[in-house]
Order: structure tokens, then C-alpha cells, then sequence
């Protein structure tokens, strides 16, 4: 989890971005702080929730993790990585559709 991540933030909406950048003209846009959460999930696979839309508040530390409990913790973690680049590189081994994967047209 990153709280201050540095991103360009687009000034208009992502279509008109799309737009004006196949055109060749400039994209309004400012640096801004984004939030940016990543975790790994055998339904999903790599999720990650990345917004500069929200409103953070930081609160006291509720819990901790006893020096077993983080060593548990790192080895799932590696397990975990492992195991969603297993699945990655056996996606990519298959057939893809290129008209499937072609991003849509909004201009």
C-alpha cells in the first residue's frame, strides 16, 4: 500500500484524454498523490486499486504481527507470488485473440 504515490491526473475525462492525445494535441493533466493498493488472490490473480479520488485519514496502529506471525506471513507471500507467476506465464503460453485484446475506439 502506497499513500503517496506521484501519478499524472488527467484534467478531463478519460475518453476526451484519449481523444486529444490521437489527435496530437496536448492532455490537460497535474501531478497528483495517488492511493495505490496491490495484493495477490488465486480468484483474481494481481488486483490493484489505484485512485487519486479519496479522502485519507491515518489512525492509531491496532495490531502488530509477533516475530512468528510475520515470518508466516513473508512465506505466504513468496508462496503466493510464486505461484500467481506460474499462472501468468501459463496464460501467456496460450492463444490469444488479437480483435479480443484491441482496446475499444472512443473517438
Amino acid at each position: 500500500m502506497t499513500a503517496s504515490r506521484k501519478v499524472r491526473v488527467l484534467d478531463v475525462p478519460p475518453a476526451e484524454a484519449l481523444c486529444l492525445a490521437k489527435s496530437g494535441k496536448p492532455v490537460p493533466e497535474h501531478m497528483g498523490n495517488c492511493l495505490y493498493l496491490e495484493w495477490f488472490s488465486d480468484t483474481n490473480g494481481r488486483v490493484v486499486i489505484e485512485s487519486t479520488d479519496y479522502k485519507l485519514t491515518v489512525s492509531a496502529q491496532e495490531w502488530t504481527l509477533s516475530t512468528d506471525e510475520e515470518k508466516e506471513q513473508a512465506g505466504a507471500n513468496h508462496e503466493a507470488i510464486r505461484d500467481w507467476f506460474d499462472q501468468l506465464e501459463k496464460a501467456f503460453s496460450e492463444e490469444s485473440n488479437p480483435e479480443e485484446d484491441k482496446p475499444p475506439d472512443y473517438c
